[in-house]
């Protein structure tokens, strides 16, 4: 399997953060043989030892875009036929923030991969976040659903399509991809929180809350995984539960997390300030 790691990347929030990091076991992290985006930086030193032919796009991963660049740069000629490579390069541009490069080095994967006779699925889940990105969501969905058809064992698309579906209030589905991905991985807290989410905009509040209530306490104050808690346990009422587990989130930089979480705070403080009304 070491050959699939970290050809992937997925949407968290918004796609281009890492908000998870250092998951330790497959049952806790489902995207475990197909992404390093969850791993911290020891876990990604290691593998470099490990597998030599991924230390450039390691090294991005791990923040070191230069030094990750060059030793792609350095591999070229012998790589140059290779989707595998195109893709790892794309994935370093990405890493970069440098998104149109990444596309067109995603394309250039898929482009070497028809030379060669062949379909090659990462570089087409990676597309497709760049068109989420880029708000081109019938092409996102068209790339998720590609890397799928090339190879139905693949997580990170199915990953991608479950959060794709719950943007576009298709819940059901949604919720359908998630358990279907817990059936790998029952302790992920990405995914626990992707079914406790569908489950509150299914308005069925008693099983969200149960769901968000088996994430471990450390992934609580993930401030995405926070502000959708926070939201179910609104909508239930548990307003002075809801102000602590918002107060508690990390910052973010993803601004529609930031200010969704912002404007439900309010919410929750009106609440309670007219709870307290009451009682005088």
């Amino acid at each position: 399997m070491k050959k699939i790691i970290i050809l992937f990347i997925f949407l968290a929030g918004c796609s281009q953060y890492k908000i998870e990091t250092d998951l330790n076991s497959t049952k806790e992290n489902v995207l475990s043989n197909e992404s390093f985006l969850r791993y911290s930086s020891s876990r990604i030193e290691k593998a470099i030892k490990e597998n030599k032919s991924l230390s450039g796009v390691a090294h991005c991963h791990n923040g070191d875009i230069k030094e990750g660049q060059e030793l792609l740069r350095n591999s070229l000629e012998k790589n140059k036929d290779n989707p595998d490579y195109w893709n790892q390069v794309g994935t370093c541009f990405y890493l970069a923030h440098q998104f149109v490069k990444a596309e067109y080095f995603y394309q250039m994967s898929i482009q070497t991969a028809k030379s060669k006779k062949i379909k090659y699925a990462p570089a087409h889940n990676n597309l497709g976040v760049i068109y989420l990105r880029q708000r081109h969501f019938e092409s996102a969905f068209s790339e998720f659903n590609q890397a799928l058809k090339i190879k139905r064992s693949f997580q990170t698309p199915r990953y991608n399509l479950a959060h794709l579906y719950l943007q576009f209030g298709q819940n059901q589905k949604a919720l359908m991809e998630f358990n279907y991905l817990s059936r790998s991985a029952p302790n992920d807290p990405g995914i626990l929180a992707g079914i406790a989410t569908s489950y509150t905009l299914l308005g069925d509040l008693k099983k969200a809350l149960s769901f968000f209530s088996k994430i471990p306490r450390k992934f609580i104050s993930r401030p995405d995984v926070a502000t959708h808690y926070a939201m179910a346990l609104y909508l239930a009422k548990d307003y002075e539960k809801a102000f602590l587990v918002l107060k508690n989130r990390q910052p973010t930089q993803i601004k529609v997390i930031r200010k969704t979480g912002k404007r439900l705070l309010k919410l929750i403080e009106a609440e309670l300030e007219s709870q307290k009304m009451a009682q005088r």
